[in-house]
């Protein structure tokens, strides 16, 4: 087993991409027109999923420490390995309360972090006393200068921390606590708030990206009340009483945070008893993707959404559904979600068959594990063509190059033009090669001109490129 996971680490570790990795993104033609941007004139083309293919396992338990019987390895929010031959850091927890945080190599060699004072492989200086780290997430900010951010749990002198603070490295084995080990974001439960403002209040499902400017941004399940004490809900689980949404910081330095703002929210259309547990995004010009945990209080499962929004704050759900509605009957969380050289969306994301309040559902506790699974980049969502639809495109320029459109295996599709100041319309031959449908317009109009595409048939279209 640990020769196979080598392999598999050996090359994920070359080719991965991660918003704080080496890897640089494949070119983009000169215009995107995502799927979710065609209008329908006629009919309906409801969005769909890409073509999502699962890749197996990446990481799994092995350690005597994370293989008992009442071990589990948490995986997020973990993120990619921060440059090429990194480690990878990721957590334990027991039911016992017992947790730390792993750090494992390339070629599959774990080790655990030490934080008493005592030398190591993976240390950890300046712990706040009688507290443990967890759900670390790593970040390159130069040469040999790297920060990781985690979330500390303890019961110091009868009270309870529960915040998130940040350590710095040289060379990624030996850590030191910064900023005096105060919180960027506290825990709803932390009862030793201080000067901690209650806008960093939140739940320690937390995401960091580093903006290519420098600056930051954090996500985070926040928490309101259900004031109905007589609510089916206000008792469920382990927040009785709270119900979690998305919020979301910024920060020049990934430490002093903005005030937060509110980008996602039950709606109408959910069930009362859903909440947004966690949200993680990837930039694909010309708009953003993402997921989010959409978690029934009821039932206990954490399921992933699709998502996606041009500003990182208002955030569209096209499908309302779970990405794999049956597959991993209680949890499944994602870790992250990268563009790889080739252009595919690599998604890494941990399951297991307990629900959030650690029940096993069937007959024996699955091990939690974290997957891989990939989707062309210019895939991540469709739309699905019906008899009758009619999609129109946005306003484009045509300047030489034949518009292509990404379509399904078998999908058949005609088109027209339609100039913005003519009121007829063109038909456009269509030639379909694999999974690329080229519009010809270069047949039909001059070197330049501004209009709208057309289409309809059967099948699935996605994003276009011209």
């Amino acid at each position: 087993m640990k020769k196979s996971l080598t392999i598999i680490m050996a090359a994920l570790v070359i080719t991965s991409l991660s918003s704080n990795l080496f890897a640089q993104a494949p070119a983009t033609p000169n215009q995107i027109i995502g799927a979710m941007e065609w209008q329908e004139l006629e009919g309906t083309a409801p969005a769909v999923p890409g073509p999502w293919q699962k890749c197996g396992v990446v990481i799994e338990p092995t350690e005597p420490y994370e293989t008992a019987e009442d071990a589990i390895i948490n995986l997020f929010p973990l993120t990619l390995p921060c440059e090429e031959g990194a480690p990878w850091f990721y957590m334990f927890s027991n039911s016992k309360g017992q947790a730390n945080l792993v750090m494992m190599e390339a070629d599959g060699t774990k080790h655990l972090c030490v934080h008493d004072g005592s030398e190591g492989h993976f240390t950890l200086e300046g712990l706040p006393k009688d507290t443990r780290p967890e759900h670390p997430y790593v970040f390159k900010l130069g040469p040999d200068h790297y920060r990781m951010y985690f979330w500390i749990y303890g019961n110091p002198d009868g009270k309870t921390i529960i915040r998130m603070i940040a350590a710095e490295s040289t060379d990624l084995h030996h850590w030191k606590v910064i900023n005096d080990g105060k919180a960027i974001l506290g825990h709803h439960f932390d009862s030793t708030w201080g000067d901690l403002p209650a806008r960093q209040v939140s739940n320690d499902a937390a995401t960091i990206y580093r903006l290519p400017d420098g600056t930051w941004e954090i996500y985070s399940a926040a928490v309101t009340f259900i004031l109905d004490d007589k609510s089916p809900y206000a008792n469920k689980e382990l927040c009785p009483g709270f119900v979690r949404f998305i919020m979301r910081w910024t920060s020049p330095d990934g430490i002093h945070l903005s005030k937060p703002e509110v980008v996602m929210f039950p709606d109408a259309k959910d069930e009362v008893a859903t909440q947004f547990y966690y949200l993680t995004r990837l930039d694909l010009e010309p708009y953003t993707v993402g997921f989010f945990g959409d978690f029934n209080i009821q039932t206990q499962r954490v399921r992933i959404e699709p998502i996606w929004s041009y500003d990182h704050k208002h955030w569209n759900r096209p499908l309302r559904y779970p990405l794999w509605p049956e597959d991993y009957v209680s949890a499944a969380t994602i870790n992250d979600i990268v563009l790889e050289p080739d252009g595919n969306v690599s998604l890494y994301y941990n399951a297991n068959n307990m629900d959030h309040n650690g029940k096993v559902l069937g007959e024996k506790k699955d091990p939690n594990k974290l997957y891989k699974a990939q989707v062309p980049a210019r895939k991540f969502f469709g739309r699905q063509l019906q008899p009758g639809t009619v999609l129109a495109s946005p306003a484009i320029r045509f300047t030489g190059m034949n518009p292509r459109i990404y379509v399904s295996e078998g999908a058949e599709i005609t088109c027209e033009w339609q100039d913005m100041f003519s009121v007829t319309a063109k038909k456009v031959n269509v030639k379909i090669e694999g999974d690329i449908a080229e519009i010809c317009l270069a047949d039909v109009i001059g070197a330049t001109a501004t209009g709208f595409l057309r289409i309809k048939g059967s099948g699935i279209v996605y994003d276009a490129e011209y």
